[in-house]
């Protein structure tokens, strides 16, 4: 990642931004891969040593179960640098995996120079529960602002925490939207003194 940046002179703005989180099924399958003499199978649950810990504590035994999701992150720069910098077969990921490995990527992305100033994820209940862990119990102006600090390095800028903008349109465009079967059947959104409401494809408001 970093000889990339390199090799495209990104400057450096380029090297502060943003880590995208997303988590997509994969579809059941086993690859088998040749190493030297003897062959690996590739697929199963994979996250950092502190999780699988976790897990053997919680279980009293340590297994292996084949992954049916994989989360993908990827940085992305202010100046429009992109680069998918790690990924991690799960059985769907909780919100204390997700907590430290979000934590070690900023750890690890700041070792070669990349500065992490806000974290963007959809609306899966895993994300929100995670953001609750990385917000709550903080002050009433981190509650406000939707930031935190890096714990690795307080002299850099705050973290944000937003929701990934492509996932909020449009869900509500879908809630404006959507089928009911009074156009008047329920509130959706406010402007000013107008209500917006949810019907056929027409949009509505008060006195209209």
């Amino acid at each position: 990642m970093k000889n990339e940046a390199l090799a495209q002179n990104i400057g450096l703005g380029g090297y502060e931004g943003g880590i995208m989180l997303d988590e997509m099924s994969i579809q059941e399958d086993l690859e088998l891969r040749k190493k030297g003499n003897s062959f690996e199978i590739i697929g199963f649950n994979e996250g950092l040593d502190e999780t699988n810990y976790m897990k053997t504590l919680c279980s009293g035994k340590e297994s292996l179960q084949l992954a049916s999701h994989v989360l993908q992150l990827l940085f992305l720069g202010h100046t429009g640098f992109r680069f998918p910098f790690a990924h991690y077969p799960t059985t769907q990921v909780t919100p204390s995996e997700l907590l430290l490995i979000f934590w070690q990527s900023v750890k690890m992305l700041g070792l070669f120079g990349f500065t992490v100033t806000y974290v963007s994820l959809d609306g899966a209940q895993c994300n929100r529960d995670f953001m609750k862990i990385l917000i709550d119990g903080k002050t009433s102006e981190t509650m406000f602002s939707m930031s935190i600090k890096n714990i690795y390095d307080s002299s850099k800028p705050n973290i944000h925490v937003i929701m990934d903008y492509s996932h909020v349109m449009k869900k509500k465009f879908e809630t404006t939207y959507q089928k009911r079967s009074s156009p008047y059947s329920q509130k959706i959104l406010k402007f000013k003194s107008n209500h917006i409401f949810g019907s056929t494809g027409t949009r509505h408001t008060n006195g209209t």
